[in-house]
């Protein structure tokens, strides 16, 4: 099983979200030092529902984000027949795909320099070799441990 990319939330708990590699889009990566990076601009999230996380993908709003993810195939835990839909259904992504957002929840992932450089810097290569997720980009780094046994 492949390691997973640990991203860590905003939000009251700061959770750290586990994802496959492959489920991090690299669609529009703008880094903490890039211009358009900042309060209205925009971030990476993490997406999921009940069973955890779906994917991350980089968006300027929680809207916009849910919309990358449909777009991107990696929603499936949120997608609903149009058979069940009605008109207060939630629409996702370019073809407004009905969705239930019951138990979905999203969470902007904050970035510390200290802590996720080599993440930092895995973004920045996948981004500028042009590949659409992580799962092209060399993360040995970030799972390799050092002497005190912490990544």
């Amino acid at each position: 099983m492949p390691n997973k990319i640990k991203l860590y939330g905003r939000g009251e708990g700061r959770h750290g979200f586990e994802v496959d590699p492959d489920r991090v889009l690299l669609n529009d990566v703008t880094l903490p030092w890039d211009v358009g990076y900042g309060h209205r601009g925009v971030h990476l999230w993490v997406l999921g529902n009940e069973y955890g996380a779906m994917g991350a993908v980089w968006a300027d709003s929680m809207d916009g984000a849910f919309d990358e993810l449909v777009d991107a195939d990696l929603a499936g835990g949120i997608l609903i027949d149009e058979d069940d839909a009605d008109d207060d259904t939630a629409r996702l992504g370019n073809a407004g795909e009905p969705a239930d957002l019951t138990n979905a929840w999203a969470e902007q992932v904050e970035f510390k320099p200290e802590r996720d450089y080599k993440l930092l810097a895995a973004f920045a290569e996948g981004r500028g070799a042009g590949y659409d997720t992580l799962e092209g980009v060399d993360l040995s780094g970030l799972f390799r441990k050092n002497a005190r046994g912490k990544r």
